[in-house]
Order: structure tokens, then sequence, then C-alpha cells
């Protein structure tokens, strides 16, 4: 899970890596890009909003971004995995 002490750390707009939010959520940077050029919206949301700033093409966070995507994956955890049968059937 994200290390909260951390990101309170930033200051407020600053930008973060991918390899300083792979420290800071503790997943692998090819993970945090694969998930991020995916168009799948569900494996997007494993990550936190993110920008690019001009014609560069490196990935950054913000700290708002950050907390709030927090906040929304603490709230409500995604469902892992296939659905499981229901008890009845077989």
């Amino acid at each position: 899970m994200a290390n909260l002490y951390l990101v309170n750390q930033l200051a407020d707009g600053e930008l973060v890596t991918v390899f300083q939010l792979a420290q800071l959520i503790g997943k692998k940077e090819t993970t945090i890009r694969t998930c991020a050029s995916s168009g799948d919206p569900q494996r997007r949301s494993l990550i936190p909003k993110w920008t690019k700033i001009g014609n560069d093409r490196r990935l950054f966070f913000r700290k708002e971004d950050i907390l709030a995507w927090v906040g929304q994956i603490t709230s409500s955890p995604p469902k892992l995995g296939r659905p499981r049968k229901s008890a009845g059937s077989k």
C-alpha cells in the first residue's frame, strides 16, 4: 500500500516521476507504465492520474492526484480474480 507519510512530505503541486511513484506505492515501474498505456479503464484505475509536460514522453504524478487515488482505493478496494460460483449451482 502507499506510504502516506512519504506522500504527505511532498510539496503541494510537486511532480513525482514513475520511479518515485513506484517507491511510494510499492509497484514496479513497468507495471505503472503498462497501466498508463493500457486502454482498459480497470487497469488504468490501478495507478493515480498522470500528466505529461509538453512533448515529453515521461509520466508525472501530482501529490493531490496520488492522495485522491489512495482515498479512492481504500474506500472501495478493487475485486480481484474471477467471480465465484454461487453455492447452489454446480
